[in-house]
């Protein structure tokens, strides 16, 4: 089975490096998409169902706005809340608005994606 997975941001340095941890993490078990916005990427969640959406909070519109917006497109699909800023508000934040996971983008390695997923990936057994 496939986790397809989307990560919304709009640096395609940071893009990749979320494809290349999680196929170094998963192999062929994972296919991603990349949007580049928030509105692209609500055109892609209206035509595909994801196991898992990476989601940049600093994207506009920012913050809060664009977390909520991906979790009523998909209330069910676990949000990994993406930041370059690691502070504690912006955390609290962003999983008061939808977010199962809340990581800074310098702790996404190849040999920690599968611990940055961990409170998820009962539920990503299932999809």
């Amino acid at each position: 089975m496939t986790l397809g997975v989307l990560v919304v941001e709009d640096n395609t340095a940071d893009f990749h490096l979320i494809e290349i941890c999680l196929q170094e993490a998963l192999g062929d078990e994972v296919s991603t998409e990349h949007a580049a916005s928030v509105e692209e990427a609500g055109a892609l969640m209206d035509k595909n169902d994801y196991a898992v959406i990476f989601h940049d909070l600093f994207l506009p519109p920012w913050g809060a706005e664009a977390i909520t917006t991906a979790y009523k497109k998909s209330p069910n699909t676990p949000i990994v809340a993406i930041s370059g800023d690691s502070s504690p508000e912006l955390h609290r934040m962003a999983i008061a608005n939808g977010a199962k996971i809340y990581c800074a983008k310098a702790d996404i390695r190849g040999d920690n994606i599968i611990s940055i997923l961990a409170p998820v990936l009962p539920e990503l057994k299932n999809r």
